[in-house]
């Protein structure tokens, strides 16, 4: 491969992030709100709202796929990712508005509507995300400018998951004054900070590493050459499994507060603490990478996701010391995930060197396509659970019912985590980026 000797600046690092600011705050606001606007607001039935959740992400995670290897074979210009970011996430910012106006109309209405929309904007969320993903691997080659730009990145995307998080309660009540507007507008509000900063990463950064390949690569080809090493496979599926627990707690988190612990406000500090605990993380990983390997940082996230959701069962309805479980459940997330665009853009790396073929569009697809799925699987899994213990919007739960809320909200998420831990523990995982080759 080849980089331009082009330096990083400030800028540069500070754009790239307000990329996944954008990113990461219209999938946080979609996660977090879109399941409790259409069974508690618009009163659409829990196993309707599940297929248009499930529809939605299995069109993001489809699409998540195929965008990989378009980028790969496609120069628009100069570049490889950029323009497809700044053409498909504004669309993606005016969709995610639109996924909160429900027309009044029969129920069939409304669940086309529902899967219609949310199914285009996944595909226009996805076509930004993947090639945005795969600009990590394109800025730069070196290891420590990598180590920096995740840094950026990650303090990026939880600032905007912060942004909505801690102001979206408020926003949605301020909108409200208007009946039947007060998701709408908050997500009209959200769109313009987004758009911006789209709009900045796209006009500030450079892709410097050109691969050395410039013909076309079939899809044949490009499977072959990455799917023949188990660690990356084994990684891939770590990814899967880790978004289907967190997006099943994180979907939870407004029952869980509002009918297991009776505070629907508690809510917004719950859905605050991951990105506040990514910005805070961010720094340390690069730090962590040299005293205990990357593997050991995966294992160590998922066993402190596991361990503090079990505290979380523990506790009962001890609100302050539920509150310091989930910090230590948003902190483990953070641990471990924190460095796995770092991960894959050395597996991309250690492809190329081994086939001659550099593939970051496709192999941030593969990698993406898992992550979808498993979030497509959360949306589906979680409704259903709330229905098989008889959940009514605004009605007092039956035992049943909490019981499914704490399902969902910590013994889901906890085993899955717990399992994880596991097989971090045995997987050959890289620990540096000399270890990448030692498949």
């Amino acid at each position: 491969m080849k980089q331009e000797k082009i330096p990083i600046t400030l800028k540069e690092k500070l754009s790239f992030g307000a990329g996944d600011f954008a990113i990461n705050g219209m999938f946080t606001f979609i996660s977090s709100y879109l399941l409790y606007f259409y069974t508690d607001s618009v009163r659409i039935s829990l196993g309707n709202a599940g297929i248009i959740l499930f529809t939605g992400r299995i069109a993001d995670a489809l699409a998540s796929l195929l965008i990989g290897g378009i980028v790969d074979r496609t120069h628009i210009g100069r570049d490889r990712c950029k323009p497809y970011i700044k053409l498909f996430g504004p669309l993606a910012a005016a969709l995610m508005c639109l996924l909160f106006f429900m027309p009044d109309l029969s129920d069939g209405v409304k669940l086309l509507w529902g899967c219609l929309v949310y199914a285009v904007f996944s595909i226009c969320h996805s076509v930004t995300n993947v090639p945005y993903t795969a600009m990590i691997a394109v800025i730069s080659d070196r290891e420590s400018s990598r180590m920096e730009l995740n840094v950026f990145k990650n303090v990026g995307a939880n600032t905007g998951a912060f942004f909505v998080t801690f102001s979206a309660a408020a926003l949605i009540a301020y909108f409200g004054a208007v009946p039947g507007r007060g998701y709408l507008g908050t997500a009209v509000f959200y769109a313009v900070f987004f758009l911006a900063a789209i709009l900045a990463c796209v006009s500030n950064t450079r892709e410097r590493v050109k691969g050395e390949n410039s013909e076309k690569i079939s899809l044949r080809r490009s499977a072959q050459a990455v799917f023949s090493n188990k660690n990356w496979i084994v990684f891939i599926v770590i990814q899967c499994a880790g978004m289907l627990y967190m997006i099943i707690h994180n979907q939870s988190i407004v029952y869980f507060a509002n009918y297991y612990l009776g505070n629907e406000c508690l809510s917004t500090i719950f859905f605050s603490l991951t990105p506040i605990m990514c910005v805070l993380a961010a720094p340390c990983m690069p730090i962590l990478v040299k005293k205990i390997g990357m593997k050991k940082i995966m294992l160590l996230g998922h066993a402190m996701v596991a361990f503090s959701l079990v505290g979380t069962w523990v506790a009962g309805k001890n609100i302050p010391l539920v509150i310091l479980c989930a910090v230590l459940t948003s902190l483990g997330w953070s641990i471990a995930t924190g460095i796995i665009f770092v991960i894959n853009a050395q597996f991309i790396d250690d492809a190329e060197r081994k086939t001659g073929l550099r593939l970051q569009g496709f192999m941030t697809s593969i990698m993406t396509f898992f992550m979808k799925m498993g979030i497509a699987a959360a949306g589906y899994i979680g409704p259903w659970l709330l229905s098989l213990g008889g959940y009514e919007a605004g009605s007092v739960l039956s035992g049943r019912a909490l019981a499914a809320v704490s399902t969902n909200y910590v013994f889901m998420p906890a085993t899955v985590a717990l399992v994880l831990t596991g097989v971090c523990a045995i997987c050959e995982m890289p620990s540096s980026e000399r270890d990448v080759t030692t498949v």
